[in-house]
């Protein structure tokens, strides 16, 4: 049983739902390959959220999958061969998926948040369709100091709107970091997607596009991944002229997300 099936008997609703009636499964796959700086903010986001988590651990070696079973984090390995394989990770969570059978099924990669004001449960509850995008921002490096990513890093571009979110349904189809219903309603939720993967050290992007690069030489499509070529031409550091402070578009969201990974 998912920690967020349990129901609390000492209060009259529970995220959105009146006791007595069982909460939805809502289920986060996460895969990840060292993420040992980001797996706790995810599963402190994930609980926080009421979302169950479920992590696929793909050949970490830094200490995530001892951080896994320490904190009792329900996952299995996955090999792909050294590589950053989309296509084997995709068709791994669908599979995994079919198993666990969740009333929602939501990809996010560690350092990927869905961040509304309240909590995603909630937002998901609300939900009038079956496929949930949220507007996307990229963060990137722009030659801070290192620290603590959420307090650290803020300035961003807007990318495409990515339908992550959606109602489980068995012929469900996964591609290009995208959900697609056999039956789509896509409806906006009212928050934001960020993801902080352009953030992390030069080193750790080096290795990502050194693994990717293995999944292109395994047939995975070249243009999955042809924005770490141009990120690495840019020795991983963006000007701030052309970025925008995250905090001057959603401030409200970002102070969310800072409490919700502690």
């Amino acid at each position: 049983m998912f920690a967020f099936e349990k129901k609390n008997q000492g209060s009259s609703t529970i995220m959105g739902k009146k006791l007595g009636e069982p909460l939805m499964k809502i289920v986060c796959i996460t895969p990840v390959w060292n993420e040992i700086e980001y797996i706790g903010y995810k599963h402190n986001w994930c609980k926080n959220n009421g979302i169950d988590h479920y992590v696929i651990n793909n050949e970490s070696t830094d200490g995530t999958r001892e951080w896994l079973v320490k904190n009792k984090v329900k996952f299995h390995d996955l090999d792909t061969g050294g590589s950053f394989h989309l296509g084997i990770i995709h068709k791994e969570i669908l599979k995994t998926a079919k198993k666990i059978k969740p009333d929602w099924l939501i990809f996010l990669g560690c350092d990927l948040f869905a961040q509304t004001s309240d909590t995603l449960r909630n937002e998901i509850t609300k939900a009038r369709g079956n496929t949930i995008y949220f507007p996307t921002y990229i963060v990137f490096n722009s030659g801070e100091t290192p620290g603590n990513p959420f307090h650290t890093y803020y300035y961003v571009k807007q990318y495409i709107n990515l339908p992550l979110i959606v109602k489980w349904h068995p012929k469900i189809t996964l591609s290009g970091d995208a959900f697609t219903h056999p039956y789509p309603k896509v409806v906006t939720g009212n928050g934001i997607l960020i993801n902080y993967g352009m953030t992390k050290p030069k080193k750790e992007r080096e290795e990502t596009l050194a693994r990717r690069k293995k999944a292109w030489e395994k047939g995975l499509r070249w243009n999955y991944g042809k924005h770490y070529i141009k990120a690495q031409k840019k020795d991983w550091i963006w000007s701030k002229d052309k970025l925008t402070d995250i905090r001057n578009i959603h401030p409200e969201l970002i102070t969310n997300l800072q409490k919700q990974v502690c």
